[in-house]
């Protein structure tokens, strides 16, 4: 096994091109290469235009540029901060939702609505990760702890926390454990104010489980985009098990999934990048069409605009969405 080593920009830029990479402006790719670093442009997004010789070695597909490697990382890094921004929007969404509705039933002091008799605990048969009490001491750590304002405002000077404040002040993942342990009258109306009623009286089966399924899903995204990871080509391990989806996979899985919701601003924001930036990859470059949509799963021919196509909605999800919105 070859031992790794440092390398200067010029020896990378040998490297590239003895591998059989064309760069047509040298002083171009080592910008590139120095602002970026040549592990996150080259070794994340090479594999779609990789051939194994003969001899084992890792060498271009023949007529592949420097561009098409490094145009693919900034099409993710584009990608990654639309689902950065999607799921942020989801997560505010929700988050206000929820606290409304404990509001209501268990008003504004985090003495009473934390308590855990509020909750339904789930029977020891279903797995989970944290507990009704594991999730009720998180949020009772971060009230005991050092706050930020305004909660600090509002305990030190009312004594407790409302939950609309309080929730801003822990992570998406806690907020969404908490909903797992709702009472059915309190999941009833949470899932009746965060998707379209459409989708939930007609096409869902188990409408609770697809609450937690696209939570689930939405916090994968989340975390892999918010630790830089390669987000185009991802494949959930996390399974949607509603049969509307059965055939989506990856970023379009995503976007399907927000399409059910009753605030459609996360849907419309990856939308709306998914469209900027296929149109601007495969513009540049129109014999990758077939490629970015096999690593990416996305139906190319929904997003290109010269296609003779009614814009973005085909397939599947494109007939979900038509249904939803009729």
């Amino acid at each position: 096994m070859a031992e790794h080593r440092y390398t200067t920009l010029d020896e990378q830029i040998a490297k590239l091109q003895k591998q059989g990479l064309i760069i047509e402006d040298i002083n171009t790719a080592k910008a590139c290469l120095e602002m970026y670093g040549y592990y996150n442009v080259i070794n994340g997004y090479r594999t779609p235009f990789l051939n194994i010789d003969e001899e084992g070695n890792k060498v271009y597909k023949e007529g592949t540029t420097f561009k098409q490697v490094f145009d693919l990382f900034i099409f993710d890094k584009t990608v990654r901060a639309g689902v950065m921004s999607a799921v942020s929007s989801v997560e505010e969404n929700f988050k206000s939702v929820l606290a409304d509705i404990i509001a209501a039933h268990y008003g504004i002091n985090h003495n009473e609505y934390l308590k855990f008799t509020n909750y339904k605990d789930l029977p020891r048969r279903y797995k989970t990760r944290y507990t009704l009490q594991d999730v009720l001491n998180e949020f009772n750590k971060t009230i005991s702890g050092k706050l930020k304002p305004p909660a600090m405002h509002y305990k030190s000077i009312y004594g407790y926390i409302p939950p609309w404040v309080l929730f801003k002040t822990v992570t998406f993942g806690n907020v969404v454990n908490l909903s797992k342990y709702l009472k059915s009258e309190m999941k009833n109306e949470l899932v009746e104010k965060m998707f379209i009623p459409k989708f939930v009286e007609n096409y869902c089966r188990d409408i609770k489980g697809f609450l937690n399924d696209s939570f689930a899903l939405c916090l994968e995204y989340r975390n892999l985009a918010a630790h830089g990871g390669r987000v185009y080509n991802h494949n959930s391990k996390k399974k949607v098990h509603e049969p509307t989806f059965k055939e989506e996979k990856g970023v379009w899985l995503l976007l399907a999934v927000l399409s059910t919701f009753k605030c459609q601003d996360a849907f419309r924001i990856l939308k709306n990048t998914l469209d900027n930036a296929i149109n601007i990859y495969c513009s540049a470059h129109p014999n990758d069409k077939e490629l970015l949509e096999r690593c990416s799963n996305i139906p190319i021919e929904t997003v290109i605009k010269e296609l003779p196509s009614k814009g973005f909605f085909k397939r599947a999800i494109i007939k979900l969405l038509h249904k939803l919105t009729e």
